[in-house]
């Protein structure tokens, strides 16, 4: 498995874009005080309170589970947050803040499928 800090990022780890760019958002799940986001078998998880606008609302619980079924078209990790881009919707993470309530505010983990040949990776912001 891969592990990843931004402040570590080495040549040799894949860029998290390319995990998470055209896969479809297959559930929402609302755990304690953080939001999953599951795009089929990879799982993209905010611990920091979520911003951005999903159809002509801000982000909220019930505008959030509208990406279900929608594709990702683009992944953003800035110094400031980790975003998900689905048509005109974005649904972002900040890095850090007010709203951090621990050392990591996003976390991207893929699992291993061993049998293809793809290991097993954990991006932490």
């Amino acid at each position: 498995m891969t592990w990843f800090r931004r402040a570590r990022a080495s040549p040799e780890v894949e860029d998290p874009s390319s995990v998470v760019v055209g896969r479809e958002v297959t559930a929402i799940s609302f755990v304690h005080d953080f939001i999953e986001i599951h795009l089929d078998d990879v799982i993209l998880t905010g611990y920091t309170e979520p911003f951005g606008t999903i159809g002509c609302q801000g982000v909220g619980p019930s505008s959030i589970t509208q990406l279900v079924g929608r594709c990702v078209e683009a992944f953003s990790v800035t110094n400031e947050y980790v975003a998900l881009d689905s048509g005109e919707d974005r649904l972002g993470f900040p890095i850090g803040g007010p709203s951090a309530t621990g050392p990591e505010s996003v976390r991207l983990h893929r699992p291993a499928h061993h049998e293809l040949g793809i290991p097993g990776a954990h991006w932490i912001w």
